[in-house]
């Protein structure tokens, strides 16, 4: 087995298609996640996840998850013909909150250092590397 092979090169490819990239709270991210494996996989589970992290610049640098929340789409076996798999995840609805608060919180936010990144994450879990494909969105809070 060769380095690449190792670092996941050669597995196959997952993609991530979505039906639209900004949402809104309470609003659902949708879209299918295709593998295409180069030759039998064998793999415990293929899931795709909602989440934001926060990223905290400055002295204390960090990445904090604040919001999770993952779908299984397939279970242990042997995967070896592509595959199509739909989704549905809902947006949190709490994060809806006045335009002047999502103004300050925004200036707030900017003053300390700190930014949300919303991503759609598919990952096959397999024995040594995982294969994973990730699409960064966009959610609109007013």
């Amino acid at each position: 087995m060769g380095l690449l092979n190792w670092l996941g090169f050669g597995m196959g490819k997952l993609r991530i298609e979505l039906s639209t990239t900004v949402l809104q709270p309470g609003s659902y991210v949708e879209g299918t996640v295709t593998f295409k494996p180069k030759k039998p996989l064998h793999a415990d589970k293929l899931v795709i996840r909602l989440q934001a992290v926060r990223r905290t610049t400055g002295k204390n640098r960090s990445w904090d998850t604040i919001f999770s929340a993952e779908q299984v789409l397939d279970g242990k076996k042997s995967y070896d013909v592509p595959q199509e798999y739909p989704f549905r995840i809902q947006v949190p609805q709490e994060l809806q909150v006045g335009h002047m608060l999502q103004t300050v919180i925004k200036i707030a936010q900017s003053f300390l250092g700190q930014r949300i990144y919303w991503y759609v994450e598919a990952q096959l879990v397999k024995p040594g590397i995982d294969l994973r494909s990730r699409r960064y969105i966009k959610v609109k809070t007013f």
